[in-house]
């Protein structure tokens, strides 16, 4: 349940593009911010939201974690990314930990 919560707050604190985010929820990918959310109307919304961090899955990439199995990158933020693992639900980790750590590695196709 408490990841559902998280989901749902980063929803609603994220600044970036609304439509992308639901689309990247639901397995689909957009490059471009849509125009006309909330975000976009505001002026935060990124173009290069498709930029990932050196050393960090992208979103859509399928990945491995030792404690919680196979899994799919649903976002990455600037300090953050959401993956959706097949047995554990939905985790966030902070960015700088998958990278020191290498807590969540890409699964060679």
């Amino acid at each position: 349940m408490r990841s559902r919560i998280d989901v749902m707050r980063g929803y609603a604190e994220k600044t970036d593009c609304r439509r992308r985010m639901l689309l990247g929820y639901f397995g689909e990918t957009r490059p471009a911010p849509c125009g006309t959310c909330d975000n976009c109307d505001a002026g935060t919304s990124r173009d290069d939201a498709g930029d990932v961090p050196e050393g960090v899955p992208a979103a859509q990439e399928a990945v491995r974690d030792p404690e919680f199995g196979d899994g799919v990158v649903m976002s990455v933020e600037p300090h953050r990314m959401t993956v959706l693992f097949t047995e554990h639900g939905y985790r966030t980790f902070a960015l700088d930990a998958v990278r020191a750590l290498d807590l969540v590695e890409p699964v060679e196709a």
